[in-house]
């Protein structure tokens, strides 16, 4: 998932987010464009993926660092990194 997930109008994202398995949810910064609220229309950097995490927690109703711990478990075993 990218900026676009905390965008008003991404109801269908974050339908799709709350129901993909844990293990499966990865994001992005979608550099240098689309970033996330409350930068939208600015170019995009990678510390900006705190408000796209946040509102990942949020659609799938978990606390943000335990989803922190799951993308850095995700991106290990997607990269090979033991």
């Amino acid at each position: 998932f990218s900026g676009t997930l905390t965008f008003t109008n991404a109801r269908k994202p974050r339908e799709v987010a709350a129901r993909i398995p844990k293990e499966s949810v990865m994001i992005e910064t979608d550099c240098p464009y689309l970033a996330p609220v409350p930068y939208r229309g600015k170019l995009n950097h990678s510390g900006y993926m705190k408000f796209t995490l946040s509102a990942l927690a949020d659609a799938r109703g978990e606390s943000e660092t335990a989803l922190e711990e799951q993308l850095l478990k995700n991106s290990l075993e997607l990269f090979g990194v033991k």
